[in-house]
C-alpha cells in the first residue's frame, strides 16, 4: 500500500503569465506559496482480480486503462505503463473547484505514489514536468505550470519561465522573521462557493491570442513587473487595512510581531531562541511538496 500526498498552493503574484498563450510570447513569472492542506493518493495492489478501481467523486472498475474515465488517470496510466490489479484512491483537505490547483495537485501525488509503484526515482523537476505534459498535452485542460511545480516542490517558490516552456525553480529568499510575519498576517477563508476554472482559463487564452489584456492582468516582463489576478473564491485577509486584497499578501507588515521575532531569536535563553527558530520554520516544513509513504 503506497500513500501520497501533495500540498495545494496560493498565487502571490504573476497569475496568468503560466499559461503557454502567455509565456510563449512574454516569458513568465510567478510568486506563490503551498499550503499546508493537502491531497492525499492511496495506491494498492490488490491480489483477488485484475480490475482496475478508481475512486473519487465516482466510483469506477474497468479492465484497462482505456476504459478508465478520469482524464487525469487514463493518461498518467498509459504513460506509465501500468496496467492491471490497481486501486487509487483519493481524499483531500478542501473540496475541489476551490481555486487552489486542485486537479494538477491531485495528478502530482497520484504520479508520486505510482512512480514509487514502479520503484523509480525520479527527479522533483521531472515529476512537474510530466504533470504539465499529461495536463496540459493529453488531457487538453487549458491550465498553465504554476499549480503542477508548486505541488512538486512545495514551499513558497519563484517560477521563471522562458518562452520554449523551461521553467527555473528558486525558493523564495527570506529571512525566518519575514516567514515568521507572513504565516501570522495570511487568513484563508472557504466561501462555500466551487467552480470549474477551464472556462476562464480558456478566455484567458484567448484575450491573449488575439492581444486583449484584463484590466486585473498586467503585463509581466520581468521579475519586477508580476501580473496578479485570482481565480480563487477564497478570502485571503491581511492584518493590514487592505483586508482581502489577496495581492497585498506578501507586502503586508506586522510590526508587532516581527518585533516579537527579532527579540525571541537574538536574545533571552537558548531554549527560546530555538522555540522562535521552529516556529518560523514550522510553516515552511508543512507546505513542503509532494511525498510518499510505503506501508
Amino acid at each position: 500500500m503506497i500513500l501520497a500526498r501533495a500540498p495545494f498552493r496560493i498565487p502571490l503574484g504573476g497569475g496568468g503569465t503560466d499559461l503557454p498563450s502567455y509565456y510563449a510570447q512574454y516569458g513568465g513569472f510567478v510568486l506563490s506559496a503551498a499550503i499546508n492542506k493537502y491531497m492525499y493518493i492511496y495506491v494498492n495492489r490488490p491480489a483477488a482480480d485484475n480490475y482496475i478501481r478508481v475512486k473519487y467523486s465516482r466510483y469506477e472498475q474497468v479492465s484497462s486503462p482505456d476504459e478508465v474515465q478520469h482524464d487525469l488517470v487514463r493518461p498518467a496510466l498509459k504513460e506509465l505503463g501500468l496496467n492491471g490489479s490497481l486501486e487509487i484512491v483519493s481524499m483531500a483537505d478542501i473540496p475541489a473547484g476551490t481555486g487552489l490547483g486542485s486537479s494538477s495537485t491531485y495528478l502530482v501525488g497520484l504520479l508520486t505514489a505510482l512512480y514509487e509503484l514502479k520503484r523509480e526515482k525520479v527527479p522533483t523537476h521531472a515529476l512537474a514536468e510530466m504533470a504539465c505534459h499529461i495536463e496540459m498535452d493529453l488531457a487538453g485542460h487549458p491550465v498553465g505550470k504554476q499549480d503542477q511545480y508548486l505541488a512538486a516542490f512545495g514551499g513558497i517558490t519563484c517560477l521563471d519561465i522562458a518562452p520554449n516552456g523551461r521553467v527555473q525553480v528558486t525558493p523564495l529568499d527570506i529571512s525566518i522573521c519575514t516567514m515568521e510575519d507572513l504565516r501570522h498576517s495570511v487568513l484563508l477563508f472557504y466561501t462555500g462557493v466551487t467552480r470549474s476554472a477551464n472556462d476562464i482559463l480558456l478566455a484567458q487564452k484567448q484575450d491573449t491570442q488575439r492581444g486583449e489584456t484584463p484590466p486585473w492582468w498586467t503585463a509581466c516582463t520581468g521579475r519586477r513587473n508580476w501580473a496578479s489576478g485570482s481565480r480563487m473564491p477564497w478570502n485571503v485577509a491581511t492584518s493590514s487595512a487592505s483586508a482581502g486584497c489577496w495581492t497585498s499578501i506578501g507586502r503586508t507588515k506586522s510590526v508587532v510581531r516581527a518585533r516579537s521575532a527579532i527579540r525571541a531569536s537574538t536574545s533571552g535563553t537558548n531554549a527560546r531562541r530555538r522555540t522562535a527558530r521552529w516556529a518560523a520554520r514550522s510553516w515552511a516544513r508543512a507546505a513542503a511538496g509532494s511525498s510518499c509513504s510505503v506501508a
